[in-house]
């Protein structure tokens, strides 16, 4: 169990050096456009004179954004689980012939994509959320009653 634990290690560190600077990349886009929501959601909160329904479509611009940088980041997560896994269950099998039945690749495979359409799902529907007409009009009267400061 020990070498299939080491096999699977060497693959992911084989996998991830092999696009390392594109997942650099995806993770930093990701993370920026992630910090965009955040913010664009406080100052939803506490305006301070902006008005929010331009903040509102920033917010969901951000996170649609942050949608397919996370759809992409899982598609990067589905590569490196798949070859961690295949590596697990080559050593695994050669190991212990009765646990030829498991796929542990399918079950990876599950994992990631199953994560990554929960995560892109929550920020498309937040997208959309701020982006629907009654939330636009309801800013839109916030604004019209809210004091300039």
């Amino acid at each position: 169990m020990t070498e299939a634990l080491r096999a699977q290690l060497r693959a992911t560190l084989a996998t991830v050096e092999g696009m390392r600077w594109p997942r650099i990349a995806v993770l930093v886009l990701l993370s920026s456009a992630a910090g965009m929501v955040f913010v664009a959601a406080l100052r939803l909160r506490w305006p301070r004179g902006e008005p929010r329904l331009g903040v509102s479509a920033l917010l969901s611009r951000a996170a649609l954004g942050a949608a397919v940088l996370r759809t992409l980041d899982g598609a990067q997560d589905l590569i490196i689980s798949r070859a961690a896994a295949a590596a697990f269950e080559k050593v695994l099998r050669a190991q212990q012939p009765e646990l030829a039945q498991a796929n542990s690749v399918v079950m990876a495979s599950v994992a990631s994509v199953g994560t990554t359409v929960v995560v892109a799902g929550l920020f498309i529907a937040l997208a959309n959320y701020f982006q629907s007409e009654r939330i636009q009009q309801t800013f839109q009267l916030i604004d019209r009653n809210t004091p300039e400061e």
